[in-house]
């Protein structure tokens, strides 16, 4: 049976702390909020003006929405963690999920309304180009350091999980896996079986810096 996470007071050094989908983009945006005079925020909803703080609350939203799909995924055998801290490390990991295919660290864009395209080495939305392969790499490769001492071996998968009115992939990254948010828990489910239960248990653990039970 699935634990929830424990009390970070109980973890030893350097062990990630998991928490609530979107917990640290809501408190960015609190953050942005405190720090920005009331009459900018006037001035903004005025001139319909999108605000950083915006952004991160509409970031907020789909890594909720995205946790909210993804925990009908039967647990066991998939484990689930959100908004999971790394240590030496300012970023986050937006959704953690480890079942039968694998280990999958998952960043959501919630970009509804806008058009992404990707193509093997790059990434954007309409006309910007964004670091978005670059950040997923990282986040995995921090991951796949985490499982080092692990008795299951496991590559760790980056997955960018995007929100948005089109995602036109012209030619797919090779390291990377860029999915639609909305059909993504189908495609985990799709996915080759390479891993037992026991071993998720074990993986999930060891990230934890716990005993499996």
């Amino acid at each position: 049976m699935d634990q929830p996470p424990p009390d970070p007071s109980e973890l030893p050094s350097g062990v990630p702390m998991s928490r609530a989908p979107g917990t640290s983009a809501t408190d960015k945006a609190f953050e942005l909020r405190a720090a920005t005079p009331a009459w900018k925020r006037v001035g903004a909803f005025l001139l319909d003006v999108r605000t950083e703080e915006q952004n991160w609350r509409k970031g907020a939203d789909g890594e909720l929405r995205l946790a909210r799909h993804l925990a009908k995924l039967p647990c066991p055998p998939w484990h689930l963690r959100h908004d999971l801290a790394l240590p030496g490390s300012d970023a986050n990991i937006d959704h953690l999920v480890i079942g039968p295919p694998g280990v999958f660290v998952i960043n959501t864009k919630n970009h509804s309304g806008q058009r992404v395209w990707v193509y093997e080495s790059r990434m954007g939305v309409a006309n910007v180009t964004t670091d978005y392969l670059a950040k997923a790499r990282a986040e995995a490769l921090r991951v796949q350091r985490l499982l080092n001492g692990c008795a299951v071996a496991v590559d760790v998968i980056p997955v960018i999980a995007v929100y948005c009115r089109e995602l036109a992939i012209e030619s797919r990254p090779t390291d990377v896996e860029v999915r639609d948010a909305i059909s993504l828990r189908r495609w985990l489910t799709r996915l080759p079986r390479l891993m037992t239960p026991a071993d998720g248990v074990a993986i999930l653990a060891h990230i934890l810096g716990r005993r499996p039970t």
